[in-house]
């Protein structure tokens, strides 16, 4: 899936996914029309002023990440996902579930989990470790060349 066109510089709007869809596909994401049928001009993110409102009522999920952080802590009913402690506002974390430098998506909510503080620095101290064993596809691609510039691939040693 592509960026999202509607992405601030230290947020992001969290579209649904039917709406993400739309706008990639050159589509107002509140009705569904193509571009090439708009009355309006194009660089708008949705056909009518009337698209407009509807999407901003009813197809941005989140506007930031204290936002999108807050309906995960209401979505897991303020409860350790771990421990299953209740927890105050102030005491929990918004935990990605695979961690981003392992290629979760920060933006995604079935990657993400509240947790408590105690079971927080526990998981992060394992994704630490995962992270350590996570090489890129990049990094991986480079391996394979250095592997075949040695000839060692082709059977020989040196």
């Amino acid at each position: 899936m592509g960026k999202n066109k509607s992405q601030k510089r230290d947020n992001k709007i969290v579209l649904k996914k039917t709406a993400q869809e739309a706008i990639n596909d050159d589509c107002c994401p509140a009705c569904g029309l193509h571009k090439d049928n708009w009355k309006r001009t194009k660089r708008y993110t949705c056909c009518s002023k009337e698209c407009t409102q509807f999407f901003y009522k009813h197809c941005i999920e989140a506007t930031s990440w204290q936002d999108l952080r807050f309906q995960i802590f209401k979505r897991d009913k303020h409860r350790c996902q771990s421990c299953g402690k209740l927890l105050d506002f102030h005491e929990f974390n918004c935990d990605h579930i695979q961690p981003i430098a392992a290629g979760g998506d920060m933006w995604d909510k079935n990657n993400l989990q509240t947790l408590c503080v105690e079971c927080h620095k526990k998981k992060t101290k394992i994704d630490r470790k995962i992270i350590k064993s996570y090489i890129s596809y990049e990094e991986a691609k480079q391996l394979l060349r250095e592997v075949e510039e040695s000839g060692y691939a082709r059977g020989r040693p040196y």
